[in-house]
């Protein structure tokens, strides 16, 4: 029996209740399945960002989208005006799509304001998704009463001419920044089938992870960029492990302490791997030291133990990382080992988590795990392989 099947048959899960399985073929598909509760099956997607070619754009009046619609139909593009107030809808927004290329605020438009303008400012900023640039057209006295914001331009007056400009350099941005974006997605998926090729388990585990954080992320409320960000840490967390003998990282029974020593360098051989690679994360203001944090940190527990040793405290530490520590606790929690007697119930390890909430596991990290157990989850998703050109 060659490995890849073994690894199908040894990794039935809790009680029969949660499979999954990475089968050959002309697509991969992963399955997952967890909860006896589960009844509906989600499509979860590597490569989820889509309609690359829609330019999504944000107004909070007819005015400005009427001149952004005139300039943007023809090219398929897409502007939204929000409902007044605007506030709450530009929150609702943000809580359900990927951020806009750019917002627009007209102090005169009816309903507008600037203490209204100024609580849209704070909702941009705690997005958390790299920095939306926002265009602001109002009177000299307006600009002195607004909160600080970097990317905002205020403008005294909008004409067609330089709004066209302004639109022209922001397609540009955005583009770029999906490019960038899109390139990431498309190096994770390489270092899945790298790992593949290595040990197909971990190349499983590493789609499992990215799955279950994803999940975990959006039962927290993390934005739709968040959360592609929680797949890429998901894929990425392990590939140190490219660097680990193949006698450990094949080894079906328990590792010997000089064989775990061994492994417990994967996460800094990973990030070594990957550092040049992140940087290019950059565009997203801090999301490279996250990305980097969770390759680093994913095994350091809540209350400082864990490796590799560090002095930060819990809240120093991205909550991208906690979320990717608990969905690989959780992996190693329901795959059924050669070495361990039994069959674990799913009741057991909702307990253990409990009981560990605030010392291994992020507690609300761990209150989001729990509920998503309760619940039941069933995923399954394609993983395209990529088309190699004849040479």
């Amino acid at each position: 029996m060659d490995r890849m099947n073994q690894m199908k048959r040894t990794n039935l899960g809790i009680g029969g209740v949660e499979k999954y399985a990475f089968r050959r073929g002309r697509n991969f598909h992963f399955e997952l399945e967890m909860g006896a509760k589960s009844k509906q099956v989600r499509e979860l997607h590597i490569l989820q960002i889509e309609n690359r070619n829609v330019f999504p754009l944000l107004a909070n009046n007819e005015r400005f989208g009427g001149i952004l619609l005139r300039e943007n139909q023809s090219q398929g593009r897409r502007v939204k005006v929000l409902a007044a107030p605007f506030v709450p809808s530009l929150e609702s927004y943000l809580a359900t799509h990927l951020p806009p290329a750019a917002t627009f605020y007209d102090l005169a438009a009816k309903g507008a304001s600037v203490e209204e303008l100024n609580q849209a400012i704070h909702s941009l900023k705690q997005a958390q998704t790299f920095n939306m640039p926002l265009l602001i057209c109002g009177g000299e006295d307006h600009s002195q009463k607004l909160d600080e914001y970097k990317f905002a331009d205020f403008w005294n007056r909008i004409t067609a001419g330089g709004l066209q400009r302004r639109l022209s350099g922001l397609r540009t941005e955005w583009g770029h920044k999906l490019s960038m974006f899109d390139q990431f997605m498309n190096v994770a998926w390489g270092m899945v089938l790298l790992l593949r090729e290595r040990d197909p388990y971990t190349a499983v585990h590493s789609v499992y992870v990215a799955m279950c954080a994803y999940l975990i992320g959006e039962k927290m409320g993390m934005t739709p960029l968040e959360l592609e960000f929680l797949k890429i840490g998901g894929i990425y967390h392990d590939v140190g492990k490219i660097g680990i003998r193949d006698e450990v990282l094949r080894k079906p029974d328990q590792l010997s302490e000089e064989e775990f020593k061994h492994m417990r360098q994967h996460p800094l051989k990973g990030l070594l791997a990957t550092s040049l690679l992140t940087q290019g994360l950059n565009e997203w203001d801090g999301w490279a030291q996250s990305l980097q944090g969770v390759e680093r940190e994913h095994h350091l527990r809540y209350d400082g133990k864990g490796y590799p040793a560090t002095t930060k405290r819990p809240d120093e530490i991205s909550l991208f990382t906690w979320i990717i520590g608990m969905a690989d606790a959780l992996d190693a929690m329901t795959t059924m080992r050669s070495y361990v007697k039994g069959n674990p119930q799913i009741e057991e390890k909702i307990r253990d988590i409990e009981a560990n909430k605030g010392k291994q596991f992020h507690p609300r990290v761990a209150e989001a795990c729990l509920e998503l157990l309760s619940e039941g989850m069933a995923v399954k998703t394609k993983l395209p392989l990529p088309k190699i050109a004849n040479i």
